[in-house]
């Protein structure tokens, strides 16, 4: 078998103009059917065939639809009766908080829901359905505020969780704001001394006579050289301080090293804080709508949305409100930094932090190189004699302690006898 090119694009091809006849040699239509055509076999009925009624099938679903919702069915193992109660009923012992972001995933749309309901008026079709056109069924018409249910059922489960995050980014931040605000924070003195030096060395110019500096310019200050190229503004002031004996200066990173962890800026808090405020007041007006539209089931089924809804609400308000306060505490400490360090109010924090972060690194590796040259130039200094009248006088040699001699006590002896030879 083959494919007959259209004959509009026979014109200009190998084909046009083709002489059957030239080619008559190639055709023995006896011989031509002997070798090629298919003999039926033995007994085989001539009659046509039979074709079979073809049952009806349901389309609701497109097929990748379905096989995405069956594979979320077969992982739950819940049937359509049960999740369905589970939904109305808002039972977290049937529908698992950590399953709920799939079951959003497979809820039917309106458009799916309107072909079941089509579909739902041919009863063949409807004897061909399988478990993900009967869930597509219970759920979509037996569970009432489906979409909207759901949703404030996951926000609910999230609450705590992002409360405890923001609270713990909070509490942080509070830290960096103390520590940037302390009046004995080192890290102030270091820059009074830069903008001393500064002035100094731009005197003259357009840039002296400053009455402070932005701390990008730390990155400038940094990388300045003098005028050899064999030293740093950084090395020189480091040099001075170690001679004027004040080297507790060098250590300021300490001060303000909490600013290192700082991960979500103050505009982050802010936006996890309208976020949570933003769910609650929609659950508040859910609850209202609840009230106003309350509608009778045909089933004995009981709606657990409404009472669910509305002890949650009563609950977490008083926790949104701390964490508001809070947020708002916050937030005036930032803008004190602003003002405190030169910045504009709602300045980059993460870039702020991290150019004074950078900054330490510059500093402190001077820092080490500094000591490192001041301790060969000590080595290197010869060694002083001082003269003679500060010398102090010799010392006198030790005395002789006098040796004892013991005393010999006399002894008296007795006067000899005579004797015979006497």
């Amino acid at each position: 078998h083959w494919k007959k090119i259209k004959p509009g694009r026979v014109a200009g091809s190998l084909w046009e103009g083709l002489e059957a006849e030239k080619y008559g040699f190639m055709v023995d239509a006896d011989e031509i059917l002997r070798e090629f055509e298919i003999k039926k076999k033995a007994g085989e009925d001539e009659k046509p065939k039979e074709h079979k009624k073809v049952k009806k099938r349901s389309t609701a679903l497109s097929s990748q639809r379905k096989q995405n919702i069956g594979i979320v069915l077969n992982f739950l193992k819940l049937s359509a009766d049960e999740m369905k109660q589970g939904l109305v009923e808002m039972d977290p012992g049937v529908i698992q908080p950590d399953h709920m972001e799939s079951i959003i995933k497979i809820l039917p749309d309106a458009e799916e829901l309107k072909n079941i309901n089509r579909e739902k008026e041919d009863p063949e079709i409807v004897e061909s359905w399988g478990p993900v056109e009967r869930f597509v069924d219970e759920v979509g018409n037996g569970v009432p505020d489906l979409k909207k249910r759901m949703t404030s059922w996951v926000f609910m489960n999230e609450f705590e969780t992002y409360v405890e995050e923001m609270m713990k980014e909070i509490k942080h931040l509070d830290g960096v704001v103390k520590a940037m605000l302390d009046p004995g924070n080192r890290l102030l003195e270091i820059l009074k001394i830069f903008l001393v030096v500064g002035n100094a060395l731009n005197a003259g110019t357009t840039y002296g006579n400053a009455s402070g500096f932005t701390l990008e310019d730390l990155k400038t200050i940094a990388s300045c050289k003098t005028a050899d190229g064999s030293s740093t503004l950084l090395a020189y002031v480091i040099r001075k301080l170690i001679d004027e004996d004040r080297t507790e200066l060098l250590s300021w990173w300490s001060d303000v090293e909490v600013i290192t962890d700082v991960q979500i800026p103050t505009s982050g808090v802010s936006q996890g804080v309208i976020h949570l405020g933003q769910g609650l007041r929609s659950i508040k007006r859910t609850i209202e709508e609840k009230k106003r539209n309350s509608i009778s089931r045909d089933d004995d089924l009981v709606d657990g949305m409404l009472d669910t809804l509305t002890r949650f609400a009563e609950e977490k308000y008083s926790v949104l409100a701390f964490l508001e306060s809070r947020f708002t505490n916050l937030k005036e400490g930032m803008d004190n930094i602003a003002k405190l360090y030169g910045e504009d109010t709602g300045f980059d924090e993460l870039a702020f932090f991290s150019t004074i972060s950078t900054f330490w690194d510059s500093f402190n590796k001077a820092v080490e190189e500094e000591l490192k040259a001041k301790k060969k130039r000590d080595l290197q200094k010869p060694e002083v004699v001082p003269p003679k009248s500060q010398q102090p006088p010799p010392s006198a040699p030790p005395s002789k302690v006098p040796v004892k001699v013991p005393v010999k006590i006399p002894v008296k002896c007795p006067t000899p006898k005579a004797t015979l030879l006497d």
